[in-house]
């Protein structure tokens, strides 16, 4: 997907503002999930949740720079297992379906998030 797409889906989703919910979802719904949790352990959530908000916005063309933490770096020791990627894939579609965001624009994310896998999980 190049910039000028994905920049159109950040719009069409409905922007920052969307991100945010969004995100706010996505962290209630994994640090509820006693498969994820345990990963956000002493964690200053409210710190993770921003950098997620400023990559998702960067990842969806809304930005076209990002300062954060490289995805490799960011997950490094969090063992994150593939089924473990996939619960937390179910539970950002969910927080997008819960923000009205449309089916095809939902896949249009998991197919960027597909592609981020082998920088989240550990083998």
């Amino acid at each position: 997907m190049d910039r000028q797409a994905l920049r159109s889906l950040y719009e069409i989703i409905g922007g920052r503002e969307v991100v945010e919910k969004v995100v706010r979802d996505f962290y209630d719904y994994i640090l509820s999930d006693d498969t994820l949790s345990h990963h956000f352990v002493g964690a200053r959530l409210e710190h993770l949740q921003d950098k997620f908000v400023d990559y998702f916005i960067y990842v969806l063309g809304g930005s076209d720079e990002y300062s954060g933490t490289n995805l490799r770096r960011s997950h490094t020791g969090l063992q994150i297992t593939p089924e473990e990627y996939n619960i937390a894939l179910k539970h950002m579609r969910r927080a997008l379906r819960n923000n009205n965001v449309p089916i095809e624009n939902i896949a249009k994310w998991d197919v960027l998030m597909r592609f981020f896998k082998p920088h989240i999980i550990e083998r």
